[in-house]
């Protein structure tokens, strides 16, 4: 990576992480005003009413981050001062004629989301199941029918369209579910993208590392005013657009990274998983947990991994704290990947399944505390009473 363009990363993030800081305050704010509030539970610790437009505020500076620069694109072309900065930069956007309209097909897609999930947080209850997923399968539908396709085996081309919608679909409710407790899915979303980032950059993908800085930049400035104890809640509007761009950004890293700099046959296909890896295996275990007791996957409980490292003694920073240990230890192994033998591939792999499986034994450890003295719940977004949103 030349020093121009870790300047322009770093100028994008700085930027991204002074909008938000501001942003964040002034929603919380306007939440405040508006009662826009995710109020005490029976499954909540926070003991006052939270705002909740925290995810609204990230939005909006990736949307004038992203957006704007994009905008601003055809005149920074003609000033002298940009071309002398940024001149490999601006020839890398002049190169790849489908770069801005894939990054504004994204944050169109994004819009979907958020406006999906604003009025799961503002519904509760009452907003159903079904539209809440249609919401996100049309994002999602956006960006596959504009070429956002993961690269699959010769043999079933057929195959890249349903498992790319699967892949989107399933990384936004991932990330959804583990917005449990304060600063979880924002530190988690900032570890993950960061390894995502250093894979991209270094592939010399410049409009994935630009996406990612800006949200990486955004959700920093959030975490500033969401690390425990919370002052704002991203709310389903948050978690949701958090998971769509990091499931998008995961796509087209895999699926768009140079041959001549891929050397494993397999990247394409275990980067993004291992990337990803806590908020899958807390995704699956939740699920695997509703299915095997016989309750609705979609109805929030205490069956998170966070909530079993509280149960187990662990203070919530400290559970948090853990989880963002084990995200990054799971992820780690990605940043081998590209180049990897066979042989190196499978240990990246057997590593992965280890943490995975400590954590699992952690998951079904005898509990040290009573389960009652943690009420947190769904955490920020988790209520399964109005008017706050349902529990994840």
């Amino acid at each position: 990576m030349s020093r121009e363009h870790l300047l322009a990363y770093g100028y994008i993030a700085a930027t991204a992480f002074l909008l938000s800081t501001v942003l964040v305050a002034a929603a919380r704010r306007a939440a405040l005003a508006l009662g826009i509030l995710d109020h005490p539970g029976e499954r909540k610790i926070h003991r006052e009413p939270k705002p909740l437009l925290g995810g609204v505020a990230v939005f909006l500076t990736l949307l004038l981050v992203i957006g704007g620069h994009l905008a601003l694109l055809p005149m920074l072309r003609q000033q002298e001062f940009a071309h002398r900065l940024f001149p490999e930069v601006l020839a890398t956007f002049d190169a790849v004629g489908l770069v801005p309209p894939t990054l504004w097909v994204t944050l169109a897609g994004s819009m979907i989301i958020l406006a999906t999930g604003l009025a799961d947080d503002l519904s509760g209850p009452r907003f159903p199941a079904w539209a809440k997923l249609a919401g996100q399968i049309l994002a999602a539908t956006l960006v596959v029918t504009a070429g956002v396709r993961l690269s699959l085996p010769q043999a079933y081309p057929w195959l890249a369209t349903p498992v790319t919608l699967l892949w989107i679909v399933g990384i936004t409710n991932a990330f959804n579910l583990l917005d449990n407790m304060d600063g979880l899915a924002a530190g988690v979303a900032i570890i993950c993208s960061l390894l995502l980032w250093s894979i991209t950059t270094s592939l010399g993908e410049v409009h994935i590392g630009f996406l990612l800085s800006a949200l990486i930049g955004a959700l920093a400035g959030f975490l500033v005013h969401n690390f425990p104890p919370a002052r704002i809640f991203l709310g389903d509007a948050g978690s949701l657009t958090i998971g769509y761009l990091i499931g998008i950004s995961t796509v087209l890293a895999s699926s768009g990274a140079p041959e001549e700099k891929v050397r494993n046959e397999w990247f394409g296909l275990f980067m993004p998983v291992l990337v990803l890896g806590l908020p899958l295996y807390d995704m699956a275990s939740v699920i695997w947990i509703r299915w095997r007791e016989g309750r609705p996957i979609y109805r929030g409980d205490r069956s998170h991994l966070s909530h079993r490292l509280v149960e187990l003694g662990m203070t919530e920073r400290e559970a948090v704290g853990t989880i963002y240990v084990l995200a990054f230890c799971l992820g780690a192994g990605a940043l081998f990947l590209r180049d990897a033998t066979p042989m190196l591939t499978l240990l990246a792999l057997g590593q992965a399944g280890a943490i995975v499986a400590v954590t699992t034994i952690l998951m079904h450890a005898p509990r040290r505390t009573r389960l009652a003295s943690f009420s947190k719940g769904e955490g920020e977004a988790g209520s399964a009473r109005p008017p706050g949103p349902r529990a994840k």
